[in-house]
């Protein structure tokens, strides 16, 4: 009797949940004369739901192996509504807050010690307010359900891990995850990747733009670089030797996406990483430019940045020039609003009156976006975020020793990478990238701030 009761809230819930399951496939029976998948949503949403209750660690395994592959499937379940597009993958950012709910709630004084939480808040207070001054509310909503998710992510971790055996065995699920997402790039470039208006070959692999699967692979270097950095782990010869291999497969792929900014990233994430622990990796860093110019889709990608340069708009200027040309236009635009900026997600509604453009443009800088969108007061938020979790890399790399400090080091070098990066991309917006991303972040960030090091 005494198991029933606690069992009974559970027990509650799940009927609960039942009922808004029936309600929710009758309201999707309509949708699935469009698309067939919405037939068996409503059944499978409910199942995965009631197994979040009693097995989130399960469920959210599932996620991280599967949520890479998903993007070519969510994109055919999308439908148009109220201006924006929604499909089955908002279903998976409502079950990422609801397993962050579930997993806080079982430990809410772990919350605690992500100090990062407070400033998340605020940010999340400021993209809240924002969406009332938007033109484009339904996106705005859209938007903000994406950024709460990356929160969740990014918290996740301090709920789930209590140990450094827990600590090693999420990061090695992490590993394991990036292999079905690298071996479809490889089909990708065998069948020679798509063709883009730059006139250039490029592979996309399970994403929707070779700049998505750039970062990606960026953060399967970063877990592959970090599995060997670790003295704990007791690979043998040949499994170092194969994640050695795997480490320059995954560089072959990340130069066939031709994604400038990706590259970048990578460079900097060695030549930071160097700074903070190796000096080996510095000067390495500092002679891979004269190297990788010798390799011809990166020397034609590098002297595309100092060809059509001048001109105008339309006198087909390059890539680089041509979001220049952007910035310059949105900054006489932000000072004329610049305390709450113009709402989230409106940028790119709100570009055509600034740029020669009909169904308006990205702006290609989540600094530039923040501030258009949110003003002086969301992009302090933003960038008060970066700097709390920095900070707690920081300690976690002068405090600890050994791996955990190497980690850190490790991380914060990566965070520094991503930080730069959002200079030229429109990250906000690299959703399964960014879960990535800010959960492997959030895992290192467990270790760096419990007492005793994991």
């Amino acid at each position: 009797m005494q198991s029933l009761s606690i069992l009974r809230p559970s027990i509650w819930l799940v009927v609960l949940m039942s009922l808004a399951a029936g309600a929710a496939l009758i309201v999707s029976a309509p949708l699935a004369e469009r698309n067939i998948l919405y037939l068996f949503a409503s059944p499978a949403i409910f199942a995965v739901l009631v197994l979040s209750i009693f097995r989130p660690e399960t469920v959210l395994a599932l996620v991280l192996f599967t949520r890479v592959l998903l993007d070519p499937v969510l994109n055919q379940t999308k439908m148009g509504w109220m201006g924006a597009d929604f499909g089955l993958g908002a279903f998976i950012n409502l079950l990422i807050i609801f397993l962050a709910a579930v997993l806080i709630a079982r430990k809410p004084d772990v919350i605690r010690q992500y100090t990062a939480w407070k400033a998340w808040a605020f940010y999340l207070f400021i993209c809240l307010i924002a969406i009332f001054t938007s033109p484009v509310k339904i996106q705005a909503m859209k938007l903000f359900l994406n950024l709460f998710t990356y929160f969740c992510m990014a918290a996740i971790p301090f709920a789930l891990i209590q140990n450094s055996r827990e600590k090693s065995g999420w990061l090695r699920l992490l590993l394991w995850t990036t292999a079905l997402p690298v071996l479809y790039a490889h089909f990708d470039l065998l069948r020679g990747g798509r063709f883009y208006e730059e006139g250039l070959m490029r592979i996309t692999g399970t994403f929707s733009h070779p700049n998505i699967l750039g970062f990606y692979l960026l953060f399967v270097i970063v877990l592959v670089f970090n599995a060997l950095k670790n003295p704990t782990r007791p690979y043998g010869i040949i499994s170092r030797n194969l994640l050695r291999l795997y480490l320059l497969d995954v560089i072959v792929l990340l130069i066939a996406t031709k994604s400038r900014n990706a590259w970048l990233g990578a460079w900097l994430f060695f030549l930071f990483y160097g700074l903070f622990r190796n000096r080996k990796y510095f000067f390495l860093c500092l002679a891979a430019p004269i190297i990788f110019a010798f390799i011809p889709p990166v020397a034609d990608r590098i002297q595309d940045l100092f060809q059509n340069t001048g001109g105008t708009l339309r006198s087909d200027l390059n890539s680089f020039a041509w979001r220049w040309e952007l910035w310059k236009r949105a900054w006489e635009h932000i000072w004329q609003n610049p305390v709450l900026g113009y709402g989230l997600a409106s940028f790119k509604p709100l570009s055509v009156n600034f740029f020669p453009t009909y169904v308006g443009v990205a702006p290609h800088n989540t600094w530039i976006e923040t501030l258009f969108e949110s003003g002086v007061v969301g992009l302090t938020a933003f960038v008060t975020v970066f700097l709390f979790i920095f900070k707690d890399l920081w300690k976690g790399m002068t405090r600890w020793v050994g791996q955990n400090s190497n980690e850190c080091a490790l991380a914060a070098a990566y965070f520094i990478s991503y930080f730069i990066s959002c200079a030229a991309d429109n990250m906000l917006y690299y959703l399964a990238f960014n879960w990535y991303f800010l959960f492997f972040i959030g895992v290192i960030l467990k270790s760096s701030k419990t007492q005793e090091a994991l």
